[in-house]
């Protein structure tokens, strides 16, 4: 018995038509995914500057701290776009934004502090600390006329820095912090000393 040829899909051009119209439901398929995932990216994204000050102006506490490292952040990164730029006066501006919000921060951690809560003071402790580095990095950058601005800002976030982690890691006992005697100076406890 002869095998008997098995005719599939028919000749050449209706094989290449069909394998066409695949390839285009594959496209548009994938088109129609983008499209919806463009228009859910900004779910996604991160909250504008004015999203977090409205947020940070409900919230309380150690969330309030949290918000205003991220708004902290954001002004860093405006100023270095700024000093970039060669424009000194917005850069010196969000230089001011960014120390108002840093002691904001520190403020309402240091109530928390106070109560023996560390809530929220790693995630600020890591904003403050990248802010930080990135002021050092900036302060090589900037012009002459600027840096001072720019180290007294670095230093300040330095100090938070300080602070933060001293009050991280500092022992319990009956739901208090037992903070060193140097409590907020970086110095030895001399709060006279010239900073």
């Amino acid at each position: 018995m002869k095998a008997r040829r098995i005719h599939r899909g028919g000749s050449k051009e209706t094989q290449r038509g069909s394998l066409r119209r695949h390839r285009r439901q594959a496209e548009m398929r994938t088109a129609i995914l983008l499209s919806v995932l463009l228009l859910a990216l900004p779910l996604w994204a991160h909250p504008s500057y004015a999203q977090l000050q409205a947020k940070a102006a409900k919230a309380h506490g150690h969330k309030r701290a949290e918000l205003l490292a991220q708004l902290a952040k954001m002004d860093f990164a405006r100023a270095r776009r700024s000093f970039e730029a060669s424009q000194s006066l917005p850069g010196h501006r969000n230089l001011k934004r960014l120390a108002r919000h840093g002691a904001e921060s520190m403020q309402l951690l240091r109530a928390e502090a106070g109560r023996g809560k560390r809530d929220g003071m790693r995630h600020v402790e890591i904003r403050f600390q990248r802010i930080s580095y990135g002021l050092r990095a900036l302060w090589q950058e900037a012009s002459f006329s600027d840096q001072p601005a720019i180290a007294a800002v670095q230093r300040r976030y330095a100090r938070w820095r300080r602070m933060l982690l001293e009050w991280l890691f500092a022992r319990k006992k009956n739901g208090h912090l037992i903070l060193a005697p140097n409590f907020g100076y970086p110095h030895g406890g001399n709060s006279n000393r010239r900073q």
